[in-house]
């Protein structure tokens, strides 16, 4: 199975180098009288997180391929997606959204797939009048009420926390290890989350910094997090390629009650490890490994249809996700948005109702997902199984607005071959 992986990934890398513009080229959409849709898409096809943004592209390509094979959007105009490499730098963000918008001329982006990353490049969006939808991140203060046009696919800390802890306490738990990486991030949601969760639920918490497999500190770091002895080990966020090693560390350790939180294992990842994962709890954001999510279904069953592949983690469903909210968004206000931001901003809100109204998530009023409910799955023999659907937290109103309640904005927007 590793061996599978290297080639997909591989594959993926040679597509984004030598094949920058995914779907129709421009003469062929010419030739029918039409342009097509130019979607920007920006990735980190390169560096630390090239694992994650080359499934991306496979799974935007896939994406792009089924939308034009089934008519394409706005009364049969082909889409086109440009992919531009950031390589998880913020000066590299705004050097790829600058070439998407003057150099390739593009309708709208999606991707800038962290809060560093979009803060960067936002301002260059808005001034053009280019729509983006954002996946993953967590960003306080984003979106703001006057940020139309913009658009956040990722999770919001508060509420799934709060489901989590709710999920624990009645288990029993009354202290838990949260690990997590040592990124700005993490230390403040840590603070400004974990603690206040547990003070309410009198849970005793023992903060432990990770790091990646490989280097020295690594295990000896899971030793002193498995020496507190605490009801639950909670790995919050290792990249994905190290799922596998930090789920063998714990079984290793001997931790009788290990979870994750936030970078989801994939049935492809731990199929490596099957013993070490087994009993995995793992609260699933998007839900893509159910069918809850009728955006999330369709993922999976395309992806292994197209690659014979499990469908790939987190990230890469959230990119799915994006770019249906963001073309469905188009059909629904008939426009591609470009110079024409709140009328995509309305489109993107009513078409998406529809198709992300699954048991996860909502739209806020001013364009994040909140959760309705965290659902939880356990590996169980290799495979995820759905084991509770647990209320998720409000959404904080001062940072995410208002949530929209169900149904107001459906305009029952179809696209093209349904």
């Amino acid at each position: 199975m590793r061996k599978r992986i290297y080639v997909l990934v591989a594959v993926v890398l040679a597509i984004s180098i030598l094949v920058p513009t995914i779907g129709c080229q421009p003469q062929e959409a010419v030739e029918k009288g039409k342009e097509p849709v130019k979607i920007g898409f920006a990735l980190a096809t390169t560096g630390p997180f090239s694992y994650d943004g080359l499934l991306e592209a496979q799974a935007l390509a896939i994406a792009v391929e089924r939308i034009n094979n089934a008519g394409g959007i706005l009364g049969g105009r082909m889409v086109e997606g440009v992919v531009r490499d950031h390589g998880y730098v913020t000066e590299n963000a705004v050097t790829a959204v600058n070439k998407l918008i003057f150099d390739d001329k593009v309708d709208a982006i999606i991707g800038l797939e962290d809060t560093a990353l979009i803060w960067a490049a936002e301002d260059i969006m808005h001034q053009a009048q280019v729509p983006y939808v954002e996946f993953g991140g967590n960003p306080p203060g984003w979106p703001e009420a006057a940020d139309v046009g913009a658009f956040r696919i990722g999770f919001v800390m508060d509420q799934l926390v709060s489901g989590y802890f709710t999920y624990w306490v009645e288990k029993g738990v009354t202290s838990m290890v949260v690990a997590a990486p040592d990124t700005t991030f993490i230390v403040d949601s840590y603070s400004e989350v974990f603690v206040p969760f547990a003070e309410q639920y009198g849970i005793e918490l023992f903060p432990l910094i990770t790091y990646p497999v490989g280097t020295p500190d690594f295990l000896p770091q899971l030793a002193k997090g498995a020496a507190y002895d605490a009801d639950l080990f909670l790995g919050v966020n290792f990249f994905n390629s190290e799922i596998p090693r930090e789920m063998m560390g714990m079984q290793e350790l001997g931790v009788p009650l290990y979870a994750k939180l936030f970078d989801i294992p994939t049935e492809e990842t731990i199929v490596q490890v099957v013993d070490a994962a087994e009993g995995v709890i793992i609260p699933s954001m998007t839900a893509f490994v159910y069918d809850d999510n009728p955006v999330m279904t369709d993922f999976r069953e395309a992806y292994a249809a197209k690659t014979g592949l499990p469908a790939p983690h987190y990230w890469t469903s959230n990119a799915w996700m994006a770019f249906h909210a963001l073309v469905y968004g188009m059909e629904a206000a008939g426009v591609t948005g470009k110079g024409d931001l709140a009328a995509i901003d309305a489109g993107i809100k009513a078409a998406s109702w529809r198709n992300l109204q699954g048991d996860p998530v909502q739209w806020t009023e001013n364009g994040a997902i909140v959760y309705k409910n965290v659902i939880l799955a356990q590996i169980q023999g290799g495979k995820f199984v759905k084991i509770g659907t647990i209320p998720a937290g409000p959404a904080p109103p001062d940072i995410y607005g208002k949530v929209l309640p169900p149904g107001t904005t459906d305009v029952g927007a179809k696209f093209p071959g349904e």
